[in-house]
């Protein structure tokens, strides 16, 4: 279907009708800052690209999509940023004549299907700002069903490297895209569909995706500070090293996520999905885990303390592997979670023992004594809670680990 909707933006139109200040003669960038400001089109920063460019995007704008042969308007054509925003501002004034304003809710975003976005020699494309709400870089997940999977890759572009700092991304379809290190801080992404991108080292810190699909994604050592991911859905997604400290993810579907080593200390995980997830030598601390769904997950060597795990869901739970370790448990906020789900007998020892013996010849005196105190207050926690469920025999153990270490957190220096 071609797109209908493509107009000459406003800037081509007479002058007169909008405003005093003069279209700019040069490529002076502040003097077309001015008059995009005057045109209430604050987001736009570059010159306006010539006649000749814009009848060459026009003409590709109303070609037709046709998804099994791979045919998108825009795929293989280089796009800059001047480029876009004469894009967008030619669609918005499509919309705009629109008499209804029930059909241009109903129309799709800018369809920018297989371009060439890549970064240059001169440096990243710069993306910052715009407003490309349910733009589609990528197929949906109609499009894309029972189809080869070749498509999607066809449909998607290669972003690596962009810099999207505060744009408006709701509702976009970016499946399959390449956004390796790209810039997302602070962006609105709220219900984008970001199914199997590819999104490693990508720093999405204070960003918006509130009911995102990152189904499949590839999340290694994103940032992921202050990002607000209630309700989205990473599935199968992979965050293996990546940093969600403080991040939103209450309700979020986390269901066989593989996020080893991941840091979501402080996050928000009240409601979470996080069944048969690997989150092996991941750290919650201080985490809010309270009512999530940790069944069948891999908590071998995750750091736990002063976690609120009220209500968590721990059936079937790794807890350690060959060497035994468990979790790190100080200071856990438990609850009535039921613990009888729980095969306590996988580990030997804590954690939080293992830590300390690990980096007791490293650290002085006085600092060593301070972990081993910790060590044996964890045993002592778990063996507390232990026995007020009733598990008298696992109660015992932690009891006697937690007397063994006294010597250790008490002996004269």
């Amino acid at each position: 279907m071609s797109d209908a909707t493509f107009s000459r933006p406003l800037s081509s139109e007479p002058l007169a009708a909008h405003s005093l200040l003069q279209k700019p003669v040069s490529d002076d960038r502040l003097a077309w800052r001015a008059y995009w400001q005057a045109h209430q089109q604050p987001w736009r920063t570059e010159p306006e690209i010539g006649q000749a460019r814009q009848d060459v995007l026009q003409s590709h704008a109303r070609l037709s999509a046709n998804i099994a042969q791979g045919i998108f308007p825009f795929k293989g054509v280089q796009l800059t940023r001047a480029d876009i925003e004469w894009l967008i501002a030619a669609r918005e004034e499509g919309r705009r004549r629109l008499e209804e304003d029930s059909a241009r809710q109903r129309l799709p975003g800018l369809d920018l299907r297989g371009a060439d976005l890549r970064s240059t020699d001169v440096g990243a494309l710069n993306l910052a700002g715009l407003p490309l709400a349910r733009v589609r870089i990528g197929l949906a997940r109609n499009e894309w069903k029972g189809r080869d999977a070749t498509l999607l890759q066809a449909a998607s572009s290669n972003m690596d490297g962009v810099d999207f700092f505060e744009a408006h991304l709701e509702g976009a379809c970016l499946a399959g895209a390449s956004l390796n290190a790209a810039d997302l801080r602070l962006v609105h992404g709220e219900g984008a569909d970001l199914r199997y991108a590819r999104l490693e080292h990508a720093n999405l810190s204070g960003a918006l995706f509130e009911g995102a699909n990152l189904t499949g994604a590839l999340l290694d050592h994103v940032y992921f500070t202050g990002c607000q991911l209630g309700s989205a859905k990473l599935v199968h997604a992979r965050l293996n090293g990546a940093t969600l400290f403080g991040a939103q993810l209450q309700g979020a579907f986390l269901v066989e996520v593989e996020a080893k080593g991941a840091n979501f200390t402080g996050s928000q995980l009240a409601g979470a999905d996080l069944r048969k997830a690997n989150l092996q030598g991941a750290s919650f601390l201080g985490a809010n885990l309270r009512g999530a769904d940790l069944s069948q997950a891999n908590l071998e060597g995750a750091v736990f303390v002063g976690a609120q795990l009220e209500g968590a869901n721990l059936t079937a739970v790794r807890l350690a592997g060959r060497e035994r370790v468990g979790p790190s448990l100080l200071d856990v906020q438990w609850g009535a979670t039921r613990l009888s789900v729980v095969d306590w007998s996988q580990i030997e020892m804590l954690g939080d023992e293992a830590h300390i013996a690990q980096r007791e010849k490293a650290i002085d005196a006085m600092e060593a004594k301070g972990e081993w105190k910790k060590a044996m207050w964890a045993n002592r926690q778990v063996s507390h809670v232990l026995h007020q469920q009733g598990l008298y025999e696992e109660a015992a153990y932690f009891a006697q680990r937690a007397e063994a270490l006294r010597s250790h957190a008490f002996t004269p220096l």
